[in-house]
């Protein structure tokens, strides 16, 4: 806290120890053309820089898109044109499986009932 008495003596540093001059310099380098062959500033090269990549994400991102509409439609396509559906293969699969078994039994219970009509006859 300054008290009474004191003095203060303002004037020029000549020493260059001390000041603010590195500061100040280091801060108008955000508005000086410094990049880009001194077209533009830090701060433009970096709005430049960063709508140039939301720019490329956006356009691949669409391309990538359309890549994957164009690989459902040649898979609709291929399907159409081959006729199968891999699920209704599936459960005609198992359709035809149960019919299988269902035609074993009727064929084990033919089987007994003729074993039976031969032994009737010949006792």
């Amino acid at each position: 806290m300054p008290g009474n008495g004191d003095q203060f003596i303002v004037q020029n540093n000549t020493t260059t120890s001390g000041d603010n001059r590195n500061m100040v310099l280091l801060g108008n380098l955000q508005t000086a053309d410094t990049l880009v062959n001194g077209t533009t500033t830090y701060q433009g090269a970096l709005s430049q820089m960063v709508s140039m990549v939301g720019n490329k994400t956006h356009e691949l991102e669409v391309g990538k898109d359309a890549q994957g509409n164009l690989v459902t439609q040649l898979q609709q396509a291929q399907d159409s044109d081959s006729g199968v559906n891999l699920d209704e293969e599936g459960a005609n699969l198992l359709r035809y499986q149960q019919a299988y078994v269902a035609a074993g039994k009727v064929m084990q219970a033919v089987k007994e009932m003729f074993d039976t009509l031969v032994a009737l006859g010949r006792g």
